[in-house]
């Protein structure tokens, strides 16, 4: 087979606050056309936040799967952040009151490509110091911030209670580099 896919449009089905529901139409390697629904979002970061053996994790309401969820510190970026570091930098102010004195850029990940094509940039946050926590809606109002040794989280995730994607991946890749060699 010759050729590749080929995105031909979208048709805007619903667009909320920061995420457009489109009807996309693709052509195929063979000629034919197929159309696909895709959410389209902005972006995000996920950022693991490290104190030496212990990293920060969060643990909120998340509305789409009606359950609190524990989580590394993550936010959506904003339009006119072009730099995901600066969102990074915001996020670890805006949930766990700290600045992050270093900010690693760690791997760029797709969330769920088959059906959406969120791109989030993993981080690792490290030196920090003491800010004025800034929270943004209500389930930052009332998230609940958590420190604990990293062994205890990748427990935690080998045991389901963290079944977070972007915490996942991020546990695992930080403590990979961390105790591989």
């Amino acid at each position: 087979m010759t050729g590749s896919f080929a995105h031909i449009e979208d048709v805007t089905c619903y667009e909320g606050s920061f995420l457009r529901v489109a009807q996309a139409r693709f052509s195929a390697p063979d000629g034919s056309e197929h159309r696909r629904d895709v959410v389209r979002h902005p972006g995000a970061v996920g950022i693991v936040a490290l104190d030496g053996d212990d990293v920060f994790l969060v643990r909120q309401y998340r509305a789409p799967v009606d359950k609190e969820v524990i989580e590394i510190v993550a936010g959506k970026i904003d339009q006119g952040d072009a730099d995901p570091a600066c969102t990074a930098h915001r996020e670890v102010v805006e949930e766990l009151g700290m600045v992050a004195g270093s900010l690693r850029h760690l791997q760029s990940i797709v969330m769920t490509p088959g059906f959406c094509d969120e791109r989030l940039e993993l981080f690792v946050a490290s030196d920090l110091s003491q800010a004025n926590r800034a929270p943004h809606g209500i389930e930052e109002d009332h998230m609940e911030t958590l420190r604990m040794p990293m062994t205890a989280a990748l427990s935690m995730v080998q045991s389901g209670e963290i079944d977070d994607a972007k915490t996942v991946i991020g546990l695992w890749a930080v403590a990979g580099a961390r105790y591989s060699g």
